[in-house]
């Protein structure tokens, strides 16, 4: 069931992580850096993870089950509370 939404969600989650990553790179080498930087990347990271195991999903409940989450990930790690 791999329509065009479903590859454009996978390449901007993809792109994002990267972008996370590259941003987390640059964060400066302090302990509280390190400890923000780890659960940014974490979360940040987990989109694109978690959207790919969506768009395997065997039913379309099953599939909103599983994209609802990263959903909710990105909120928290956008408001600050990732």
């Amino acid at each position: 069931m791999e329509n065009r939404t479903n590859i454009d969600i996978q390449e901007r989650t993809f792109k994002f992580g990267v972008r996370i990553i590259k941003f987390v790179d640059k964060l400066p080498r302090t302990l509280s850096a390190a400890e923000i930087g780890k659960q940014v990347l974490r979360s940040g990271t987990s989109i694109a993870a978690n959207m790919e195991e969506a768009n395997g999903a065997e039913s379309k409940s099953d599939s909103f089950t599983k994209s609802a989450l990263p959903a909710k990930k990105l909120a928290k790690h956008i408001c600050g509370r990732a």
